[in-house]
């Protein structure tokens, strides 16, 4: 399965961010990033690796399987 761009380091920084705060405003905050930018940049890792890599909650954010793989 291709991906549609390049995975950078970056991305998994941000990615490792948001599952240890379990939350993409906490992560936001922390990072000193825009919640939009940061829900943006999940969005687009999770669509370039074609699989969903957190469970969105009204209380924050969970791995799925993929994700914690």
């Amino acid at each position: 399965m291709p991906v549609s761009r390049q995975v950078e380091v970056r991305d998994l920084r941000l990615f490792l961010e948001v599952a240890a705060a379990g939350s993409l405003l906490r992560a936001a905050a922390q990072l000193a990033l825009s919640p939009s930018s940061v829900s943006k940049s999940i969005s687009a890792l999770e669509r370039d690796l074609s699989t969903r890599l957190f469970e969105r909650t009204g209380r924050g954010v969970s791995l799925t399987p993929a994700g914690l793989a």
